[in-house]
């Protein structure tokens, strides 16, 4: 299954000069943005092109992430930001489709994972043993060079009932706290597509000791009746609590075919589906439809996301789930975007919400934004949502273009994310905004 782009919109030759060379003025306090990576456009690309996916931070403020495309093979690198005290340095890991048939994978959609030795883990689309997908490590060898290990290919089992195509990264438990992991516990994920109901499922991939391979266990196919009321085609990763409880969303499915919020509850050594919110309920959506993001806890308890369409305007929305008992949620919308039709505030929320250390919820959407229509880096503070820095504010989108990845914060609150065009040859970027 192949990840489809809009078409690539124009650069804009300049913008009002109200905006300074990768700065912007969001209200009382000047936000900066420094670019840290350019991505190259057309050609080889070595370092890559297009990163889709968030980065990934590890303890010495090492940056990770993963390009699209690009590489010897146009089918995406890994590639590390290395923070040194001169700033940072870029480093190609791997390349994917590296070996014949590509087996090793491509085109890597989900967000890296980080483990206390220093390895990554993370899923690939496509390739691998079977052309769909797999889980991958990366661990670094001597003197600089990683070793790349395909953990899992995908659709082993008959008809794919173990699923197929992962869009999204990896959990575990504790992932939310933000330890490392450890290397040995279970990751958890889902696929797009495979499973008994071919709708996609959410796995366990665990690490038996003594296994030279790990092993997978589907957790729950989704679509096993009709109308796929449970929900289908999952393309964000899971959220772990610390009773060992995964939440996820949904594309599609539900009530009115627009995707769902759901709960897998671990029972008897099984783990059973319940639907926490059914997407579009609302005349005209304005509950919000189609959630493509990961689901996000406050420290109250409730979960934050993201609907990349619907709202009040269509245009996406940010919700809030609240527990009311052990099997009942809330629903609410807390944001719907392009407000007053100028989409100032952006539109089209994709990356995932992450939360900081005053308990606002950061983010970005992929459109949209002040003078510009090429995304935004939002805050959510309880109901108010305030944008702090508008894409292509300077000539030629040098600053960077359509962030799909959401942030990553630092100990100071500095924010680190992706954006797939722009830069300085248009290929996307890497990007650090200190608020």
């Amino acid at each position: 299954m192949n990840i489809e782009f809009g078409a690539r919109r124009a650069l804009p030759v300049a913008l009002a000069a109200a905006f300074a060379i990768l700065g912007w003025s969001g209200g009382a306090d000047a936000q900066q943005l420094t670019l840290l990576h350019s991505f190259c456009d057309g050609g080889i690309c070595p370092d890559g092109h297009q990163p889709i996916t968030g980065l990934v931070r590890d303890s010495s403020g090492n940056l990770y992430g993963t390009t699209y495309s690009g590489g010897a093979q146009d089918t995406g690198v890994v590639f590390e930001l290395e923070h040194t005290a001169h700033g940072y340095k870029f480093h190609d890991l791997h390349e994917f489709c590296s070996r014949d048939g590509c087996v090793d994978g491509e085109n890597s959609l989900g967000r890296l994972i980080v483990a206390a030795d220093g390895s990554l883990y993370g899923t690939v689309e496509q390739g691998g043993e079977h052309n769909s997908g797999g889980v991958f490590k990366l661990a670094p060898a001597h003197r600089k060079s990683w070793k790349y290990t395909l953990l899992y290919s995908f659709c082993a089992a008959d008809s794919c009932a173990d699923g197929g195509a992962p869009m999204a990264g990896l959990t575990y438990l504790g992932a939310d706290s933000g330890a490392a992991y450890d290397g040995v516990s279970p990751l958890y994920g889902t696929t797009v597509s495979g499973g008994t109901g071919g709708a996609g499922v959410a796995y366990q991939l665990s690490f038996p000791a003594g296994a030279t391979t790990p092993q997978e266990t589907v957790l729950y196919a989704f679509c096993p009746v009709a109308g796929c009321h449970d929900g289908q085609n999952p393309k964000a990763p899971l959220t772990m609590d610390a009773n060992g409880s995964l939440y996820g969303t949904t594309a599609a499915g539900g009530d009115a075919g627009q995707g769902v919020a759901f709960k897998l509850t671990p029972k008897k050594g099984a783990y059973i589906e319940s639907v926490i919110y059914s997407f579009c309920q609302e005349t005209n959506c304005t509950d919000g439809r189609q959630p493509v993001d990961g689901l996000t806890f406050d420290a109250a308890g409730n979960l934050f996301g993201a609907s990349e369409w619907g709202g009040a305007h269509d245009s996406g929305s940010l919700f809030k789930l609240s527990p009311k008992s052990h099997q009942t949620w809330k629903h609410t919308v807390v944001h719907s975007f392009c407000v007053g039709g100028d989409c100032s505030d952006g539109y089209n929320p994709l990356g995932g919400l992450t939360l900081d250390a005053h308990g606002d919820m950061l983010g970005t959407t992929q459109s949209g934004g002040p003078g510009s229509t090429f995304g935004t880096i939002f805050k959510l503070h309880k109901t108010t949502l305030t944008t702090l820095y508008g894409f292509c504010s300077v000539s030629n989108c040098a600053d960077g273009a359509a962030p799909y990845g959401g942030v990553v914060l630092d100990g100071s609150g500095n924010m680190y994310g992706t954006t797939i065009t722009g830069g300085a040859s248009d290929g996307g970027t890497v990007f650090e905004f200190s608020p």
